[in-house]
């Protein structure tokens, strides 16, 4: 019994040993910064993938077309919105895609939104103040003559 336990015992640690040797299957990783902010906003994509890719295929808008072909891409994005990211790299061993969904949120401009509401604020309480003002003056012309 002792013979089998110790076989058994040697062939799961050689077999450890040629896995741990193994090389592992290619990753298309990437990161991105910032992944959110205003309009327009300026993303630096960087590729992360541990092997030695020959091609690099972006589509960082999420259309499905192929944006960049640079390994570390920079990208601005004008509209506010939320963008998928999809990497695919290609290697002597194939190729591998990566896909982020909702990675980049691109929000409205900074004041873009306040400035509007803010001047139409104020346009209203001028308007409002203006006929007081007549209405007062009116009113104290008539009293005295």
């Amino acid at each position: 019994m002792h013979w089998t336990w110790r076989l058994r015992l040697a062939i799961t640690s050689i077999l450890l040993v040629v896995a741990s040797q193994c090389p592992k299957e290619p990753t298309a990783n990437f990161t991105a910064a910032p992944t959110s902010g205003p309009a327009p906003l300026t993303v630096l994509f960087s590729a992360t993938s541990p092997d030695a890719p020959t091609e690099w295929a972006w589509d960082l808008d999420g259309d499905g077309s192929t944006d960049s072909n640079f390994q570390n891409p920079v990208f601005i994005y004008e509209t506010p919105g939320r963008y998928s990211i999809t990497l695919t790299i290609t290697t002597e061993k194939g190729v591998y895609t990566s896909f982020k969904p909702d990675y980049i949120v691109v929000s409205a401009a900074e004041g873009e939104g306040e400035g509007e509401g803010g001047g139409e604020g104020e346009g209203e309480g001028e308007g409002e103040g203006e006929g007081e003002g007549e209405g007062e003056g009116e009113g104290e012309g008539e009293g005295e003559g």
